[in-house]
């Protein structure tokens, strides 16, 4: 049996109408309730409708958007993407997903569009697409990825290390000791030092492995990253003085608190900083900025240093921190992996690139912590 609707204009009417606006009234503060972006295209790829959460990301009103084409919609490449998408979905009749991340802010996008035809309620086909912010899964599931790598390659380390030392400390005692007997003997001095100088690149390379097998210490405690960042260029200073560059400290500005291992980031930082002034030439300067910024999973703090130097060859940028990988002559390769292992440990990322300007620049970048990055 046919349900009877009321006859236009009578009471009943009225209050079918008065239901139905509270329905959708219901619906639509549901779906702008909703974390998650949600973007509905025409099979065209035209904005039909979109939830706050997704308006919220392109700072516009949904009358501004309504119709318009998702590619051309906002400045990232989330919403590129979701047309893309929406286009393979529609193309297929079925699903398609994808990830997306944005090197603005470093956020990653889970995006999945599901084409959706037509029904009794819905007269037009369309595809349903939805954007999951996967970014701190992204990090968790590449900091144990990072972990496990650097636990079995610090052990390595540490065994080779062992079995460096003894030999090398029994090589260096012989040398001392014939030194001691033979070395004011002119036709033996190329000897000793033939030995010397490759003893001593052994004992450095050894200490450092030592220092890059060393577990990474519980001891996280809150910090400013700009006393950091001043720390460090201290422990610089004669280095640069000594080669006539000049390092410019962080300008002053608001604390940039941050939970670290207050013992080994200034000299992780410091040998960054140090790579800088080498890479420079004498005159030149090296800026060291401090700065805060805000992303959807929580601010971070970063600390960039700037060279004027030759900067890094682009072939070379996807190997920079790798143990071992080193292109100036004398180095071991193992200082930038040092500095990779102190800053993952720390919760941090480190990126490598080519300033505009000319130059490297590398970026230090850490989690925001709650306070002002002092101890209470």
């Amino acid at each position: 049996m046919r349900p009877v609707l009321p006859k236009p204009g009578t009471t009943g009417d009225a209050e079918l109408r008065r239901q139905l606006e509270r329905a959708a009234a219901q619906w639509r503060a549901t779906f702008d309730t909703i974390a998650s972006p949600i973007v509905i295209v025409d099979l065209a790829g035209r904005i039909r409708r979109l939830n706050r959460a997704a308006r919220d990301l392109t700072g516009r009103t949904f009358q501004e958007l309504l119709g318009t084409d998702a590619a051309t919609v906002g400045d990232g490449p989330l919403f590129a993407t979701v047309a893309a998408l929406a286009a393979k979905a529609a193309d297929a009749r079925d699903m398609a997903t994808g990830q997306v991340a944005d090197p603005r802010n470093g956020t990653v996008w889970d995006v999945v569009a599901q084409f959706r035809g037509r029904c009794p309620e819905i007269e037009d086909e369309q595809v349903i697409v939805v954007a999951r912010d996967i970014t701190q899964l992204v990090a968790l599931q590449e900091s144990l990825r990072r972990s496990e790598t650097l636990s079995a390659l610090g052990a390595l380390v540490a065994g080779v290390a062992h079995q460096v030392r003894n030999p090398l400390f029994g090589i260096s005692a012989a040398l001392d000791a014939f030194a001691a007997r033979f070395g004011d003997r002119e036709e033996m001095r190329p000897y000793v030092e033939a030995i010397r100088d490759p003893a001593s690149r052994l004992g450095q390379l050894l200490q450092e492995l030592i220092e890059y097998a060393r577990p990474a210490t519980a001891g996280r405690r809150p910090a400013d990253l700009r006393h950091i960042a001043t720390t460090a260029i201290r422990t610089c200073r004669e280095l640069a003085e000594r080669r006539g560059v000049a390092v410019a400290a962080p300008a002053d500005g608001e604390p940039a608190p941050v939970m670290v291992d207050r013992e080994r980031l200034p000299g992780a930082l410091a040998s960054v900083i140090e790579n800088a002034v080498q890479a420079s030439r004498a005159g030149a300067g090296v800026e060291v900025s401090v700065e805060l910024s805000a992303t959807p999973s929580g601010g971070r703090a970063i600390c960039r240093v700037r060279d004027h130097g030759d900067g890094f060859r682009e072939e070379d940028i996807s190997h920079l921190g790798e143990p071992f990988f080193a292109r100036r002559h004398g180095g071991t390769g193992l200082g930038l992996a040092l500095v990779q292992r102190v800053v993952f440990e720390n919760g941090g990322t480190l990126r490598f690139a080519n300033a505009a300007g000319g130059g490297a620049e590398v970026e230090l970048a850490f989690p925001c912590a709650a306070g002002d990055g002092t101890e209470g």
